[in-house]
């Protein structure tokens, strides 16, 4: 069933593509817009086959992605607030620095300087 939900999908989408980019521009593009013409401001009613097809189309591939979604969502309904806190990587480098500090044993004896050494050396 999803399937064939995918495989309409598809066909609907390159169906409408296709529609779109054959359709006749009946608004001369931006400067219809504000150069007025003789259409009303949403467009001709009258339509042609071209156009009413294609708004059959879209509203198949509204639809179908409607039931796709629908049918893709999760059966888990946990609201956001309810979830449990994630650690950030920040807090997450500082607990690890800690153990790190805490795993490592304090030195015995202070470090001396090297000239030190190298005079207990001669």
């Amino acid at each position: 069933m999803i399937v064939l939900l995918y495989i309409l999908f598809f066909i609907a989408a390159l169906i409408l593509i296709l529609l779109v980019m054959i359709q006749d521009e009946q608004g001369e593009g931006i400067g219809g817009i504000f150069g007025g013409g003789s259409t009303t401001p949403f467009g001709s009613r009258a339509g042609n086959v071209l156009t009413r097809f294609t708004a059959i189309i879209a509203a198949v591939f509204l639809i179908v992605c409607v039931v796709i979604g629908l049918l893709n969502r999760s059966t888990e309904r946990q609201a956001i607030a309810d979830q449990p806190k994630e650690e950030s990587t920040k807090e997450k480098f500082f607990e690890s620095v800690l153990r790190m500090r805490q795993a490592t044993p304090a030195p015995e004896a202070p470090i001396q300087p090297a000239t030190e050494n190298l005079q207990k050396i001669k």
